[in-house]
């Protein structure tokens, strides 16, 4: 998973990486590979004054991880042609159920059930709409 922060004045690229160890010969679990999350810098955008427009994170009952994070940023990223970058994540049990992004080279799309579809960004406002919208949905016995 690719995720944005930032370094001083700089937009900081980090990738979310996997990386599995086996647990030591004590205790319950005893001898089990397990897994844990390490972010990575993977890139720095130098000169980029991107700010946050908002960012929004919540960890449901059931352990599911709802998060929105927003950036504008002085140049859009290609090839879309607005001036925001963003995240979207509903994850539930470590897998993306759904996911609204603007990555560099595709473009505006989001992940439903584990397809990726185009996404027509009209606002902030409407992403945040259409992310809960898909959540509520999703949630919803």
């Amino acid at each position: 998973m690719l995720s944005f922060g930032t370094l001083g004045p700089r937009l900081v690229a980090r990738r979310r990486q996997k990386v599995f160890f086996d647990l030591p010969p004590h205790g319950e679990g005893q001898g089990q590979p397990s897994a844990l999350f390490a972010d990575t810098v993977v890139g720095i955008i130098a000169n980029m004054q991107a700010r946050l427009i908002t960012r929004f994170k919540n960890i449901t009952p059931d352990g599911g991880v709802i998060e929105l994070v927003v950036w504008r940023v002085p140049a859009p990223v290609p090839p879309t042609e607005h001036g925001y970058k963003y995240r979207a994540v509903y994850a539930l049990n470590g897998e993306r159920i759904v996911g609204f992004d603007n990555e560099r080279g595709k473009g505006d799309h989001c992940h439903l059930d584990g397809v990726e579809l185009p996404y027509r960004f009209i606002s902030v406002e409407q992403l945040v709409e259409d992310f809960i919208a898909a959540v509520t949905t999703r949630r919803s016995p």
